[in-house]
């Protein structure tokens, strides 16, 4: 397993059914882990939902409204988001340095990433080496003392605290945004996009299609 606070092992077993809903699926691979899941608000969940699972629908994930929405996944041009509210598509279907994930495409200080939408994290992070191709230095980071960020996985991740000049995601440009800066797995991309985000965003992740589209956004980020 590969996450913010790095590697770790675990097994993985098959369970003979999982009722999502009114969804029944058959003889899934689940990973059991050892360490307990930290930084969420609330009650603390007994597990999360990957890619392994989410991977087969087109998910609409809206978490300002508390609903997740699992629909027949489809490979198709015309697989848009059945919405009402404005919505844009922020995705590239030719970058795929890992099949499983699905990459937005965002800029940050006027430099082109790719990011992932990860709901496992806390808070967004950029990739340390993002950040200097962005122009943060490292003796700016130095001078900033350094957090902890709870991720799923057995330890928390060391990161340091930026302010951008600007960071642009699907419709929204925001201005002189916080963000976590530390070390990202590889072939997660330049930024990983928490919970944090995931709350006050709607969004339409298509595995099948390599397809995210992301609505307006719903309360304040970062």
């Amino acid at each position: 397993l590969q996450g913010v606070g790095g590697d770790s092992t675990a097994a993985v077993v098959r369970v003979r059914g999982m009722q999502l809903g009114n969804v029944t699926l058959a003889d899934q691979p689940v990973v059991v882990t050892s360490f307990p899941l930290r930084g969420f608000r609330g009650a603390v969940p007994d597990g999360l939902l990957g890619t392994s699972t989410l991977g087969q629908f087109d998910v609409d994930l809206d978490l300002p409204h508390g609903r997740l929405g699992l629909y027949a996944a489809r490979n198709c041009v015309s697989g848009t988001p059945d919405w009402t509210e404005p919505h844009i598509l922020k995705s590239d279907e030719t970058y795929a340095p890992r099949p499983n994930l699905v990459y937005l495409q965002v800029m940050l200080d006027d430099m082109p990433f790719y990011a992932i939408v990860d709901t496992g994290a806390t808070v967004s992070f950029v990739d340390a080496k993002a950040a200097q191709a962005a122009g943060t230095t490292n003796e700016t980071l130095r001078e900033v003392k350094p957090d902890l960020v709870h991720g799923a996985a057995p330890q928390d991740a060391t990161a340091r605290r930026h302010q951008f000049r600007s960071l642009i995601i699907g419709l929204e440009n925001y201005a002189h945004p916080m963000m976590a800066i530390g070390d990202l797995a590889p072939g997660i991309g330049g930024m990983l996009l928490g919970v944090d985000y995931a709350r006050t965003h709607r969004l339409w992740i298509s595995y099948a299609s390599r397809r995210v589209f992301v609505g307006e956004r719903t309360g304040t980020h970062p």
